[in-house]
């Protein structure tokens, strides 16, 4: 894609142009002009701004951002019956197309499933599907017969992390970068008797589960704020209330890259969008 910006009457050195990645998944242009110009475009997801590029050429800027194609794992269509069955089990009725003529591909990043049926060469029928967020494309699989098509999308196994409970007062401090996530009142319970633990989805979302006691069991869970670190995690239990503290993880610094501006045109093998 390649942004265009009419700036009459000015050159090159009164234009500054900065490709902006705030995460993974999200990057965009910002233009600063002479005097008082400013603008921002937001980019696909798939934008490389390693090759980016910029020219000025007859009062017009152009801002040219190649977009990679999306990486997306091909799940093979077998011939015949999944064994296969049970919550991670989705069915589609695809009649007249069978494995040959089905086509199934997994994009993690966007968290979508996009299933194809082919005839004559042709597309006649597209289908897409959201992923769950912890969904394991690697052990995608996919069978076809008698007209139906057998996805098996199963989940990662997530990561447990257990966290150990304190019974002294002063673990109830929070030091810097810290801050109390959680309160639970636990009357009755030392922190002996408490287990907690970490389920990490692998997404950023963790989830605490907690358990006490053998006789009136106490059970709990509760997801914590995003961004939380896993590892900062920390319990303390005095006078029958459970104390929860954690850091949030080092958030990710943007990258800036600051385009040189050409007085000859930008590529021109991009599709244009005007502003």
């Amino acid at each position: 894609m390649a942004p265009t910006v009419p700036l009459p009457g000015l050159t090159a050195s009164d234009v500054t142009v900065e490709a902006v990645r705030a995460s993974r998944h999200r990057c965009k242009i910002m233009i600063h002009a002479l005097p008082r110009f400013e603008a921002e475009y937001r980019l696909p997801m798939y934008a490389d701004l390693s090759a980016a590029s910029a020219s000025l050429v007859d009062g017009k800027l152009t801002v040219a951002v190649p977009v990679s194609a999306p990486d997306t794992v091909t799940v093979p269509v077998a011939e015949g019956d999944s064994s296969a069955e049970g919550d991670d089990t989705v069915h589609l009725n695809v009649p007249g197309f069978g494995a040959d003529s089905l086509s199934v591909k997994a994009d993690p990043h966007a968290r979508t499933l996009a299933v194809e049926g082919f005839r004559d060469g042709n597309i006649r029928f597209t289908r897409s599907l959201p992923l769950r967020v912890d969904a394991d494309v690697e052990r995608f699989t996919a069978t076809a017969k008698d007209g139906v098509l057998r996805l098996h999308l199963p989940r990662r196994t997530p990561e447990e992390l257990s966290v150990p409970v304190s019974d002294n007062r002063q673990h109830l401090q929070t030091s810097e970068g810290e801050k109390v996530i959680s309160k639970l009142p636990v009357p009755g319970y030392s922190a002996e008797q408490i287990a907690a633990k970490l389920i990490c989805r692998g997404d950023g979302y963790i989830s605490m589960h907690i358990t006490a006691g053998l006789s009136s069991p106490l059970q709990c869970r509760e997801r914590l704020p995003y961004g939380v670190s896993a590892e900062s995690v920390r319990a303390s239990c005095c006078d029958g209330l459970l104390v929860v503290i954690a850091a949030n993880s080092e958030p990710q610094q943007e990258e800036h890259i600051q385009l040189p501006v050409s007085t000859t045109n930008a590529a021109d093998h991009t599709d244009h969008m005007s502003s």
